[in-house]
């Protein structure tokens, strides 16, 4: 039968699913056996497993990436396929496949599912792009994955996700500390999220100054009185900007996390303006003051849809698609310079 392309291609055709399964499977088992020739008939089995993988049930693809997943030479086009599809069906490629390159990978990270991303950081000698997307959504089960893969090679960025997830996921913070290439500006602020025994062991491992490391614990431990009890937030973030802990990123989580005092006076801190010209500005000129605040203290463009989604969960701002909320501030990121934002930021509260 697989001989004779046209038969192959007739079947191929079929308005049967059974038909069309059989065919796929029969041509995996031919590809599993051995390397397809470079050859019209090679081709044409190549060009038809990936053109039948979508049509075909999901048990024949089940089926078909557990036949493909330990073959080196696996058409890509068609386990890059099945690294996309439900996570049953994906598993066996992203666990096994050495035919997935680092742009499949990168794309299933940016396209699947936590499991797909979690799989992905288990692989072994994950390279730092592949886990740099992999994290990019900052998901603890997908970090956590990353910090227990001893042959993952992470950025620094990952370690400063890491980092940021760790302020409220506690489960982190340990593999973070005792993991082997853990950045020493990292360990400096992770210290003031541990106990005391892991503590000491970060401390001595990088050769802590005793002098910042008591300013680092004491803001953090600020930090979690201030959440738990919802303490005045001027306190809060002057130990925090003194720890070198006031950064843009914290302030996109305070606001997600629905804490817009915290938002208010860490902009004001970062951008040299009092909390009530921020407060005031944003409640009385909406996603365009909170999209000046942004550019004013440096948060990321990207970033600035899940801003505007936690202030309008705080009530501070009207409910936006995150697109006509992205495209409303746009103006203040492309033609407005930090310092020119803080200014007008000033100039609307004053009007107000």
């Amino acid at each position: 039968m697989l001989q004779d392309p046209e038969q192959l291609c007739a079947l191929a055709r079929s308005d049967d699913p059974a038909v069309r399964g059989k065919l796929t499977l029969a041509m995996a088992d031919v590809c599993a056996g051995a390397r397809l020739p470079d050859t019209d008939a090679g081709r044409l089995v190549r060009e038809l497993l990936v053109e039948l993988a979508p049509r075909v049930e999901r048990d024949v693809r089940l089926r078909l990436a557990q036949k493909l997943s330990g073959v080196d030479w696996a058409p890509r086009e068609l386990v890059a396929q099945l690294a996309l599809d439900e996570i049953s069906v994906a598993e066996p490629v992203l666990r096994h496949s050495l035919a997935l390159l680092d742009d499949d990978l990168i794309r299933a990270a940016d396209a699947g599912s936590t499991d797909h991303r979690t799989l992905i950081a288990g692989r072994p000698n994950v390279s730092e792009a592949v886990c740099d997307a992999a994290a990019r959504r900052a998901e603890p089960q997908v970090l956590k994955t990353l910090l227990a893969n001893q042959t993952a090679t992470l950025s620094r960025s990952v370690f400063k996700i890491c980092l940021d997830v760790a302020e409220t996921d506690a489960a982190l913070r340990e593999p973070l500390a005792r993991h082997l290439a853990l950045p020493a500006d990292v360990a400096e602020i992770l210290v003031g999220l541990v106990e005391e025994s892991l503590r000491l062991e970060i401390a001595g491992r990088f050769q802590l100054d005793p002098e910042r490391l008591s300013t680092t614990v004491g803001a953090a431990a600020r930090e979690t009185r201030a959440e738990a009890a919802h303490d005045l937030p001027g306190p809060l973030i002057e130990d925090l900007a003194q720890a070198g802990r006031l950064t843009p990123k914290f302030l996109v989580k305070a606001a997600v996390q629905g804490r817009a005092d915290l938002f208010d006076h860490g902009v004001a801190k970062l951008a040299g303006l009092s909390p009530d010209e921020v407060r005031v500005a944003i409640d009385t000129s909406g996603g365009w003051a909170a999209a000046l605040a942004c550019r004013a203290c440096g948060v990321d463009r990207a970033d600035y849809p899940a801003v505007h989604r936690g202030l309008a969960d705080s009530g501070r701002l009207p409910r936006q698609l995150p697109t006509e909320a992205g495209r409303s501030g746009a103006n203040a990121f492309v033609n407005i310079s930090p310092a020119g934002a803080a200014a007008a930021l000033r100039r609307l509260a004053r009007m107000a």
